[in-house]
């Protein structure tokens, strides 16, 4: 759920905070959201080196204005929140669930506390239950040895 990938090229990805001790059924008393996002890729050799990790300039986006980005996630964002505000979750649950890459015949679904449920579609069993508070400890678009993004 923390990376950013165009046309399945990991160009960014995300992390949220929240105070230590924070109970999962309560709203904490603050949150911050960060991000990353590759804008271009200076002296890393041929993309086709590396056909899962890039960067928006070797896909084909042109004129890239930071700013404008983060303003852009930034609306987006808090249209979601309003969303989910007004709505409840279920909406924005669907969309995100629509995005997923399956393999085959999987089922996905969210739990109530943000574990995605992947399922056989045929058999109706679980499968797998991957956790969401796992998922943010540990940021799939970081190198676990260095810290930094994956190139």
């Amino acid at each position: 759920p923390d990376t950013v990938r165009v046309d399945g090229v990991l160009v960014g990805g995300a992390r949220l905070g929240w105070p230590e001790g924070a109970r999962e059924n309560e709203i904490p008393d603050w949150i911050v959201f960060s991000g990353m996002i590759r804008t271009a890729v200076i002296r890393a050799g041929e993309p086709g080196l590396r056909p899962l990790l890039g960067a928006l300039d070797e896909l084909g986006f042109v004129a890239l204005d930071a700013g404008e980005i983060v303003a852009s996630f930034s609306r987006h964002l808090m249209a979601a929140f309003h969303e989910w505000s007004d709505t409840g979750f279920g909406s924005i649950a669907s969309r995100w669930l629509d995005r997923l890459p399956r393999k085959g015949d999987e089922h996905a679904e969210l739990a109530g506390n943000g574990d995605l449920l992947i399922s056989h579609t045929a058999s109706h069993g679980l499968r797998e239950r991957r956790s969401l508070p796992e998922a943010l400890a540990r940021p799939s678009w970081l190198d676990p040895m260095t810290g930094t993004p994956w190139l």
